[in-house]
């Protein structure tokens, strides 16, 4: 390129060809020296977790051969390699600009429990430790996706090796029990624990198993990522307060809302909270795409066409859609009409105070 233009120079018979080259040279050598600064993807890194007090020639030695980018410590004061900077767990928060690749637990000998499973982001334990027919021990085995979003439950499967005579299996995080399980048999048995997160941010939680003769202590990392909002769909009849309240309250919460009144048989009146407008004249799958919930008043169910019934079923079948039913203060079972039990519940319609 720069010939290019040293031939333009000297020929000079183009000027307007050589400047507009210069121009786009310097344009070109400018963008991609600022590309790094603006246009960064989610930065990748591996991360280490201390989980217990090590000595900083450890650590040191682990973050070199494993190329660590971050530590995070469970207590402060864990993390006693300066190089890096160390982020207390309670205290940090979810840093939508970092992509976990691969997460480290830092702790009982420095062993290392991870794995890369469809390219996702998972931490998985499975304790060495030798066992011995005089004194046998649980040894659990568990696996799971630690990076979680605040409003879905968390439901976490576990295997245990259990003893003769069983024993029981605690979880517990910052703020105290989580859920438990017990078992009065032997033998390789699996559980199930859930729980709701409430907030977001990094929390390291344990897991508690006991039996007669031992209590081992297991721990279990988390990142919570805030929620993201919804997509709703809202059809409704007449405005009414009830409706702006629910509506204002959404939106201040960040959702996306788009609102459907029906003034008439043929008149709709429309309104957008936090998305651009559309239209919303007639429910069709291209228009329920956009959505992840449809909040609906009964006259207005009741009064959908049969096209844009099928197409709103056709959505809830598929699992791609929530419906959200909006009932009369006075609703009972038998009031509900039958139109809207056949649509809803066919199964149901000879029984309507089986409807709930």
């Amino acid at each position: 390129m720069f010939s290019l233009i040293f031939e333009f120079r000297r020929k000079d018979r183009w000027p307007w060809l050589r400047r507009a080259a210069t121009l786009f040279l310097w344009t070109s050598l400018t963008l991609w020296g600022l590309r790094p600064q603006y246009a960064r993807p989610a930065k990748a890194v591996r991360v280490a977790w201390v989980t217990e007090a090590l000595p900083d020639s450890l650590v040191q030695a682990f973050c070199s051969e494993h190329q660590i980018g971050e530590l995070w410590e469970a207590e402060p004061g864990l993390a006693t390699h300066k190089l890096l900077p160390a982020y207390h767990v309670p205290d940090g928060l979810y840093r939508p600009d970092t992509h976990i690749d691969t997460l480290w637990l830092l702790g009982e000998g420095l062993t290392p429990g991870h794995s890369r499973l469809d390219s996702v982001p998972r931490w998985q334990h499975i304790p060495r430790r030798e066992l011995t027919e005089e004194s046998p021990t649980p040894t659990p085995s568990f696996e799971y996706d630690y990076q979680q979003q605040l409003g879905l439950p968390i439901s976490l499967a576990v295997r245990i090796d259990w003893p003769t005579d069983g024993g029981s299996l605690v979880w517990r995080g910052p703020a105290g029990l989580i859920d438990s399980v017990a078992s009065d048999s032997a033998g390789n048995l699996a559980h199930r624990l859930s729980t709701f997160p409430t907030q977001a941010g990094r929390y390291l939680h344990q897991w508690e198993i006991t039996t007669n003769t031992d209590t081992l202590t297991y721990p279990v990392p988390f990142v919570i990522a805030p929620a993201e909002p919804l997509d709703i769909l809202m059809l409704s009849g007449f405005p009414s307060f009830e409706h702006r309240t629910l509506k204002n309250w959404l939106g201040e919460a960040g959702h996306r809302v788009a609102i459907r009144a029906q003034l008439s048989a043929e008149r709709f009146r429309s309104e957008f909270i936090n998305r651009p407008q559309t239209n919303l004249n007639r429910i069709s799958p291209r228009l329920l795409a956009d959505y992840k919930l449809v909040m609906i008043d009964a006259p207005v169910l009741a009064s959908l066409s049969a096209s844009e019934w099928q197409t709103l079923q056709a959505a809830l079948n598929e699992g791609e859609i929530g419906l959200w039913i909006q009932l009369p203060e006075d609703f009972t079972p038998p009031s509900v009409p039958r139109y809207i039990r056949q649509r809803l519940f066919p199964s149901l319609v000879s029984g309507p105070e089986r409807l709930l």
